[in-house]
């Protein structure tokens, strides 16, 4: 098994920070919606990248499992993470540490508390492929 194990200063944007929207509308057609990455997200995406160090794990499936270490105990989802993470490891948009994150078929997802030291601390395994 061939584990890649990334440690990013900070905690990464929530799905509801993650991507924004804005509605376009040229002359005499229907208003369209486009997307767009957030700041924190462009920062998010960029702090990962460093961290990485260009390292990558190439597979067919993928686990992750991460650790948001939080400032406060103030209460966040810690599956509004996920995609985010995810999307910041794969290596369409993020780093390339995965080549896609389509390829993930285990997440872990856990929150922790370190008011001195807030971190998200990464990890990416070749999946089993196997569960039982």
């Amino acid at each position: 098994m061939t584990e890649l194990r990334i440690e990013v200063p900070g905690i990464p944007p929530s799905v509801n920070e993650y991507k924004k929207y804005r509605i376009v509308c040229a002359r005499g057609h229907k208003p369209v919606a486009t997307w767009y990455l957030t700041a924190q997200a462009k920062a998010w995406f960029r702090d990962v990248g460093v961290f990485a160090r260009g390292r990558q794990v190439r597979a067919e499936e993928y686990s992750i499992s991460y650790v948001v270490f939080l400032p406060n105990a103030r209460i966040h989802d810690v599956d509004n993470f996920a995609k985010c993470i995810l999307d910041s490891l794969a290596e369409q948009h993020g780093c390339g540490a995965i080549d896609d994150d389509k390829r993930v078929s285990e997440c872990h997802q856990y929150r922790r508390i370190d008011r001195l030291n807030p971190r998200t601390v990464i990890v990416i395994r070749t999946a089993q492929g196997e569960l039982l």
